[in-house]
């Protein structure tokens, strides 16, 4: 949790995040993949260990967290080890079933694309809102490109189990869990100020 503060945090401060604050105000839920590691030796791979806040419009709270990996395999040329963040704003309903299930792909039947950056635009001409969710990278506070295309999302049971003391399914957690763990609880803050601060901007 406290990765995923730091990686928000991250992201928060790019001059670009106009649009990133946008989406996350008009957002059903995040998922935060603090450390995605990617390997590339002619085949590339990437793992990484996550998690998903939900939000409850109108009443101002965020369900969860609920805990998630991500794998992924790319082609073409390619080497070496790189260690991203990665959060994605989640959009619709179709894009919470990829979390609710367990092994779906993304890009598969839900739409993905990168989030779009920029300073300053109008949402209703400059930007098109028609993605379940976009996918923001960055690494060592430089904002890249990853294609999260093709990458599986899976439910992260063990990790679930271990911090509501109990076995919980995901969709369980961000419908009806609000954690009182102090780094949870600071990390929704951050979205609720974050929100706020584009709400006043």
């Amino acid at each position: 949790i406290n990765q995923s503060i730091e990686a928000l945090r991250d992201l928060s401060k790019i001059p670009e995040r106009d649009v990133f604050f946008y989406l996350l105000e008009k957002a059903e839920a995040i998922a935060i993949f603090p450390k995605v590691v990617r390997l590339g030796l002619g085949l590339g791979a990437q793992y990484g260990e996550g998690l998903v806040y939900r939000k409850e419009f109108n009443k101002n709270i965020w369900y969860g967290p609920a805990f998630y990996k991500i794998y992924g395999v790319s082609f073409g040329p390619q080497a070496g080890i790189q260690s991203t963040s990665l959060i994605l704003p989640i959009m619709d309903q179709e894009g919470m079933n990829v979390f609710y299930s367990d092994g779906l792909t993304l890009g598969g039947n839900v739409s993905v694309a990168a989030g779009p950056i920029g300073r300053s635009f109008s949402a209703e001409v400059d930007l098109n809102l028609d993605s379940s969710i976009y996918s923001y990278s960055q690494s060592r506070g430089l904002f890249i490109g990853l294609s999260v295309q093709g990458a599986q999302i899976k439910q992260n049971h063990q990790a679930n189990r271990q911090f509501y003391k109990e076995s919980i399914k995901p969709e369980d957690i961000l419908t009806s869990k609000i954690s009182s763990n102090l780094s949870s609880l600071r990390l929704q803050q951050m979205l609720k100020d974050l929100i706020r601060k584009n709400s006043i901007d």
